[in-house]
């Protein structure tokens, strides 16, 4: 025993004196390797000219920020140590600036192994430029527009690294800076980043080039986007909140779950606070806040002075021109159809209902809610509306009553009914009775422990007889 003890001691200090001399040989390695970074850094000298234009530095490509001018840094980087008998094979040498202002785009920070350093970068046509240009560029006043309108979907793209939506986003307010062919504007965003879902936050810079120079780059700022949605103005205000959560769950639907309020305006504090008909979706996060701009859409109301039914829609859902058109149904063949359909209902009104543009039939674009008044003979409480097709088949409909008028939505027309459905009474005696089912669920607890126990437990006695059988050899 005290022979396997000492063994034991022996191997453990052999461990110990192994793992001393190799973590010595990493130090001494590290501090090597540091020195000769530091050499490589100190032949690089301050100034280096690159082999591209102030134009081909500026290209952005496929969401790449300054490619060329990147790739000839690092060339040239490459170049100048391999003519001073330095191995780059193993090295990592980058370029990790990005310009943010027109005194950055003439320097470079280069970084070797981690280390880094500072040089001026001159592009081969820098010498090539105009006063004049200069001067014409100076005079364009670039102001921010804060805040990008965007669609619904525009986070949904961007999940997918479509940052060519960012730039086309950028470039479209720019552009008009613009004033002609010679003049060149190129956008770009260093820093950027979502507040996970609805909004997107992100540094802006603009370059401004005038026959391929570069004259000037603006640091703008951040700025955010804020995707809108369309509510038609058929939606009560008690209803808004509900219709902003579902649009947003069409797009974004583990979001939409975890909204826990929605209301007007936004924190004084955000760049979302001048917007108008701005939205604050706060969820069960908290920080996590993001912001919607809700536009309300005009109404659009036809009546039909036979019926006195009535149609409610917003704009763009019908054309200008529409005409409603409607014929109650008293008999003939789709009379018949109907009364075959409806089984076990005897109150029911048919109508022909029709959108009528330039003497056409058309169909809505979208949802349009029709209003229907209800007969007297009729109980308010059991109304349904269902359309009805030629063979038959029926689609019922949400009714709801509001005084003397029974309405629902659709975005469809054809034959449509108004009735009052038949109440089934139920026989079954519920009295004193008690639906008992059995528990199923699994247990936890003192029943589960036994469970668990009772393996450890032959486990654990079997390998104490196995130890002391050992210790009594």
């Amino acid at each position: 025993m005290l022979k396997t003890k000492a063994r034991f001691k022996l191997l453990l200090a052999l461990g110990i004196m192994i793992l001393a001399i190799c973590v010595f040989n990493m130090n001494t390695v590290n501090a090597a390797t540091q020195e000769e970074l530091q050499e490589m850094l100190d032949v690089i000298p301050s100034e280096i000219t690159l082999d591209i234009t102030e134009l081909e530095a500026m290209t952005i490509k496929d969401g790449c920020f300054f490619e060329k001018r990147t790739q000839a840094i690092e060339n040239k980087i490459k170049e100048i140590l391999t003519q001073n008998n330095f191995s780059v094979a193993d090295i990592n040498i980058s370029d990790t600036s990005y310009p943010t202002d027109y005194a950055n785009f003439y320097k470079g920070i280069i970084s070797i192994g981690g280390k880094q350093k500072t040089i001026s970068l001159v592009y081969s046509n820098s010498n090539q430029k105009n006063s004049s240009d200069e001067q014409t560029i100076k005079n364009i006043k670039i102001e921010s527009p804060k805040y990008y309108e965007t669609n619904m979907d525009f986070m949904k793209k961007l999940e997918n690294n479509e940052i060519d939506f960012v730039q086309e986003l950028l470039n479209k307010y720019y552009s008009k800076y613009a004033t002609d062919n010679s003049i060149k504007i190129i956008t770009y965003t260093p820093q950027g980043g979502s507040d996970g879902c609805l909004n997107m936050g992100m540094q802006v810079c603009v370059a401004v080039l005038k026959n391929g120079f570069v004259y000037n780059i603006k640091n703008i700022g951040w700025e955010v986007t804020a995707p809108s949605i369309n509510v038609p103005s058929t939606v009560a205000d008690s209803e808004l909140n509900n219709y902003i959560i579902n649009a947003v769950k069409e797009y974004y639907p583990e979001y939409a779950n975890r909204i826990t309020k929605v209301e007007k305006g936004a924190n004084s504090n955000t760049a979302f606070s001048n917007i108008p008909n701005i939205y604050t979706i706060s969820t069960d996060t908290q920080y996590d806040e993001s912001y919607l701009i809700v536009k309300t859409t005009p109404k659009i109301t036809l009546d039909n002075t036979e019926t006195n039914i009535k149609l409610e829609t917003s704009e763009g859902v019908i054309p200008s021109n529409t005409v409603l058109e409607v014929a109650p149904i008293t008999e003939g063949t789709t009379y018949n159809t109907v009364k075959t359909a409806l089984t076990n209902i005897s109150k029911f009104k048919v109508f022909d209902i029709n959108l009528l543009s330039d003497g056409v039939k058309i169909q809505p674009n979208g949802k349009v809610k029709i209003s229907i008044p209800v007969p007297t003979e009729f109980n308010k409480s059991n109304l349904v509306v269902y359309r009805v097709a030629d063979n038959g088949d029926k689609t019922e409909y949400t009714v709801t009553v509001n005084g003397d008028v029974a309405t629902f939505e659709t975005d469809h027309f054809s034959t449509y009914v108004l009735a009052e459905k038949e109440v089934t009474q139920n026989t079954t005696n519920t009295n004193n009775t008690t639906d008992r089912k059995k528990d199923d669920t699994p247990k936890t607890g003192t029943i589960a422990s036994i469970y668990f126990m009772i393996p450890v437990t032959i486990i654990s006695a079997i390998g104490i007889i196995a130890f002391r059988r050992k210790e009594t050899k």
